[in-house]
């Protein structure tokens, strides 16, 4: 099944998609041009392609309540996940801000959403299995990343609205049912990190019809879901 799904996932990357790849020391950039010249910034990068001293010397550096959540986590993996987020996110600011990294000063909102005081640029970041992501937008932006795997169907079947579930029933297959349930699950946990949402409520958000004040894109690479949610902006 697993691999079944991958098959489909490449035949779904040949798809041509409207973003630019650049390469970037750090990872893959996406620098996507909108309407009236403004810029919406994706970076990709897989943590296995760096080593022990890189995340040791980026830990050093990280804020100390980032570092304590990084240090809670129990698998090696995770932990490496959280302070290549981190790391990204502030080379990432850096670049947009022209500031050192070490001055950025990432704030949470109550309901976990990252943020720069005064939001003189949007982002948001996302990691599953050895891929990390950020996005970074001058209007609200969310961003999620899911590694293709085999979900069961209790699972799925809890975040969907009706229309939703319909769309995962109708699939030819298990492994086309799989793809099209990461389809929904990044864009819901996308458009619910751009905008900050608490309740979550998964079962009355339909992704498939589109809601109303924000652009969502999704795209397959590498074995993984991405979809990226932004704030609409009436052009002036």
């Amino acid at each position: 099944l697993y691999h079944k799904q991958i098959e489909i996932a490449r035949g779904f990357e040949k798809k041509k998609c409207n973003f630019l790849c650049l390469d970037k020391i750090f990872g893959l950039r996406y620098n996507k041009i909108k309407k009236g010249g403004r810029k919406m910034k994706q970076t990709l990068i897989d943590i296995t392609q760096y080593g022990e001293d890189d995340f040791a010397r980026w830990h050093l550096t990280m804020q100390p309540q980032r570092k304590e959540k990084c240090l809670r986590l129990k698998q090696e993996i995770a932990r490496k996940r959280c302070i290549a987020a981190d790391h990204l996110v502030r080379t990432v600011l850096s670049e947009e801000l022209n500031r050192p990294a070490e001055e950025i000063v990432i704030e949470v909102s109550p309901s976990g959403k990252p943020y720069l005081s005064g939001n003189p640029v949007y982002f948001s970041v996302s990691h599953s299995g050895t891929m990390v992501a950020c996005v970074c937008s001058d209007s609200p932006v969310g961003i999620d990343v899911e590694q293709i795997r085999p979900v069961l169907t209790s699972a799925q079947e809890r975040i969907c609205t009706t229309e939703e579930w319909e769309y995962l029933q109708n699939a030819d297959d298990e492994a086309e049912r799989n793809l099209r349930f990461f389809y929904l699950w990044t864009r819901k946990e996308a458009v619910f990190k751009a905008d900050g949402i608490l309740p979550r409520r998964d079962q009355e958000t339909n992704v498939l019809t589109p809601k109303y004040g924000w652009n969502v894109e999704s795209r397959i690479e590498k074995g993984y879901y991405i979809s990226v949610a932004e704030k609409w902006r009436k052009e002036g």
